[in-house]
């Protein structure tokens, strides 16, 4: 597979050579890119030892029948050499982690009494490698979350190099707008692509190359089911193919669990296990109460197996081109899934977001509200091309109850900023809607 840059390899390694010692768990779907990721961020350093569990059989197989962290040391001491345990920066890389049902009682000890070797962990279950018999050792690991490419990751994959330009440029400095019809329309085209085809790194490469990605897509989605039903608790295939389905259908409107199963205790148990998977992202929608609770929001992990999986005898959903009201409802929900997908990409980790609704039936909402140190930003999202008055209504309603005076909407129109009264509302593209291009406008126009 062609190298594909990824935006946050800079943070995984700062985090990697910071002196907290902490053990890195990495997660992410099936084929979303971990390994690569972390080879590709491992690759100029001097000690890297990487074990695979799923293929090194014989380790995990001695790893689950020790007994104590003493006799872990002495397995790992034999795979890399004791002179590794003296090295300062050492690095064991070991996939699949989940595989094993002692490795999560060890995360402890690695931090406290490794003090020269840092440790990766990874699998598509993290949440697997805490048995339920073991205690969760709070404060002793990081969380990293792979994501399929975001929009960013996918533009730079792609031969656009104009649009890269232009992308580049906006990054640096958001102050400077995109006013030529052309390039924003450009844009809209590309965003359309990566709409189609999602993230997956192994598709993208696939659909740039020319060949039949989605037949390749399909492949993935056939091998996440066949390993979902060999390793999850749920062994019935039509189980998993409900899940993903029923959340597919519903994407941006509140799940209800009939969406999934008629049963509530199948339904909870399918989504549990999708999102243990890292198969689905539930987003939890607030009240103005700290106590109220609407139905959670659930999204897919891809945009391009989203596609896939809505059951719609309609062509596929498009930026540019599709017109119709009903369909431009359906268009809504996966470009609010492709505004997710690009703001926990950059991130890691996605419990700084939620939703916000006044009250219950048709009270204002506000899609995603992005928690920082300072306060909070909402985010309404948009799938036009041109905005109106009425589109501020809801995120003005939040900024008047919650005395802040910046927010967002992401949308297919040109960047525009408008001061209403106290108010900055700020319309950003869809195509430049990133974590770290909506803190730098949030700063910007604050000032």
């Amino acid at each position: 597979m062609s190298i594909i840059n990824r935006l946050n390899k800079n943070e995984f390694l700062n985090l990697l050579d910071d002196e907290s010692q902490d053990v890195i768990l990495v997660q992410g779907a099936r084929q979303v890119g971990k390994t690569t990721f972390i080879q590709q961020a491992l690759r100029d350093r001097s000690s890297v030892t990487t074990v695979n569990l799923e293929k090194d059989l014989e380790f995990l197989r001695d790893l689950d029948r020790t007994l104590s962290f003493e006799e872990f040391t002495r397995l790992v001491q034999l795979k890399v050499g004791t002179s590794a345990f003296d090295i300062k920066g050492s690095v064991l890389f070991i996939d699949e982690a989940q595989e094993s049902e002692k490795i999560g009682s060890y995360i402890r000890f690695m931090k406290e009494d490794w003090k020269n070797i840092r440790v990766i962990l990874s699998g598509s279950s993290m949440s697997r490698i805490f048995r339920n018999t073991q205690r969760v050792p709070v404060g002793r690991f990081r969380p990293w979350l792979i994501t399929p490419l975001t929009y960013g990751e996918f533009l730079s994959a792609s031969p656009h190099f104009l649009l890269k330009e232009v992308y580049a440029g906006f990054c640096a400095s958001p102050q400077k707008r995109v006013a030529d019809n052309p390039i924003h329309s450009a844009f809209l085209k590309s965003m359309d692509e990566y709409l189609t085809v999602g993230g997956l790194p192994a598709v993208v490469t696939t659909y740039f190359s020319g060949a039949d990605y989605v037949a390749k897509r399909r492949f993935i989605l056939d091998s996440q089911e066949d390993d979902f039903v060999r390793k999850s608790s749920l062994a019935d295939r039509s189980l998993f193919n409900r899940g993903m389905k029923g959340v597919a259908n519903f994407i941006g409107m509140p799940s209800k669990k009939s969406h999934v199963h008629e049963m509530n205790s199948i339904s909870e148990k399918i989504l549990s296990e999708l999102a243990a998977w890292n198969l689905i992202l539930e987003v939890e929608q607030k009240g103005t109460n700290s106590t109220t609770q609407h139905l959670s929001k659930r999204y897919v992990y891809d945009c391009g197996i989203a596609q896939d999986l809505r059951e719609m005898p309609f062509p596929r959903l498009s930026l540019v081109s599709t017109q119709s009201p009903v369909l431009r409802t359906q268009l809504g929900g996966l470009f609010e899934n492709a505004l997710l997908l690009q703001i926990i990409g950059e991130r890691t980790f996605f419990d700084s977001i939620s939703g916000w609704k006044k009250g219950s039936s048709d009270s204002p909402e506000v899609d995603f509200i992005l928690r920082h140190e300072t306060g909070t930003l909402p985010i309404e999202c948009k799938a036009t091309q041109k905005i109106s008055s009425k589109n501020w209504s809801a995120l003005q309603t939040y900024l008047e109850i919650t005395e802040q005076k910046i927010g967002f909407i992401v949308s297919a129109a040109p960047f525009e900023v408008t001061r209403r009264g106290k108010n900055i509302l700020i319309n950003l593209p869809i195509y430049f809607a990133t974590r770290s291009n909506i803190f730098k406008c949030a700063e910007i126009y604050s000032a």
